[in-house]
């Protein structure tokens, strides 16, 4: 399972859908990177170019002439699909959020690394046991 671990206000209730489950959302820093990246690819893409996935750029193929960049990458990243970005001085609580997709809360919202780590030692969200210690250790990484 992919992971991090998030800073959140100490009253973050992750938003739910009508059926209760967890909207996955990305993390709300990482917003103005993925803008960023769309902006300039479809500014190439518009050139003639794409991105040949080793920093530089290729001509568009005959499959990609013709389409919008919107059509071959998706959407423009919308802020509504991530995270609020806080103040740091009210980001004072911790969540674990599993990263296979944009993101969803693993852990209840928690005051301090180690009650974090003990959370989650004592609650196997791996499918397997990882010792409190290497859950202190993984979240004091963060």
């Amino acid at each position: 399972m992919s992971q991090e671990v998030r800073r959140v206000p100490a009253d973050w209730q992750h938003p739910r859908n009508s059926e209760g489950d967890f909207i996955p959302l990305y993390d709300g820093a990482k917003f103005p990177v993925h803008v960023a990246r769309w902006d300039k690819e479809n500014a190439k893409w518009a050139e003639g170019f794409c991105t040949d996935f080793d920093g530089g750029w290729k001509p568009l193929t005959d499959e990609q002439r013709g389409r919008t960049f919107a059509s071959w990458d998706g959407d423009r990243p919308d802020q509504k699909n991530y995270m609020p970005l806080w103040p740091d001085e009210q980001r004072t609580h911790l969540v674990l959020y599993e990263t296979i997709t944009e993101g969803t809360p693993v852990s209840p919202v928690l005051s301090t690394d180690e009650e974090l780590a003990r959370w989650l030692a004592d609650n196997i969200v791996t499918g397997q046991p990882v010792s409190y210690e290497q859950w202190l250790s993984m979240v004091e990484e963060k």
